[in-house]
């Protein structure tokens, strides 16, 4: 997926790397070492992190910074999600291909679900679209706060997961590297 420009970085997982990593001590010397070895050094260190929190052998501050990045990633993807479209098609309604990676996926995890029980007392279709798109970040949120959760690969997880690689990949990481020497 293509980002826009987000508050005078490339996209918003690159600035949401910066900010997170430089919040704290802990965090911000190891990463601003990594940057003066290089770009592949800061991407390493930062991937390895992130792996290792899915495991849950993470702790401390570093912890701290990857469940507050992972909940960025998926509050920002949610807004991407065409939450109309999923209503649309969970109702039988005829539509194209969906719009994005994002919504195909979110589409696969509530098609399995009771949607109808998370949309129910909606007057109206924005107003089920929110309560979906309201379910969806929720349980994505807990996932993100609970270690036993990143351990387990349901749909949830498939679409976290696919979130943190989407956003991830998306980082311009050689900015980050290049703002870390600076700071």
């Amino acid at each position: 997926m293509n980002f826009p420009e987000y508050n005078g970085w490339s996209n918003e997982a690159t600035g949401s790397i910066f900010t997170n990593f430089t919040k704290y001590k802990e965090t911000h010397v190891p990463i601003k070492q990594r940057a003066q070895e290089g770009t592949k050094q800061v991407r390493t260190f930062v991937e390895m992190l992130v792996h290792s929190w899915y495991a849950g052998t993470v702790s401390g501050r570093h912890s701290e910074v990857l469940q507050c990045l992972s909940q960025e990633f998926m509050q920002s993807a949610i807004r991407y999600i065409s939450w109309s479209y999923i209503y649309d098609i969970l109702r039988g309604e005829p539509v194209p291909e969906p719009p994005n990676e994002l919504t195909r996926i979110a589409y696969e995890l509530l098609s399995t679900q009771n949607w109808q029980d998370i949309e129910e007392g909606a007057k109206y279709d924005i107003t089920a679209d929110d309560m979906l798109s309201d379910w969806f970040e929720k349980h994505c949120l807990i996932w993100a706060g609970i270690p036993d959760g990143r351990k387990r690969r349901g749909l949830v997880s498939k679409f976290t997961l696919t979130v943190m690689d989407i956003y991830m990949n998306a980082v311009n990481w050689d900015e980050v590297t290049e703002v870390l020497r600076g700071a």
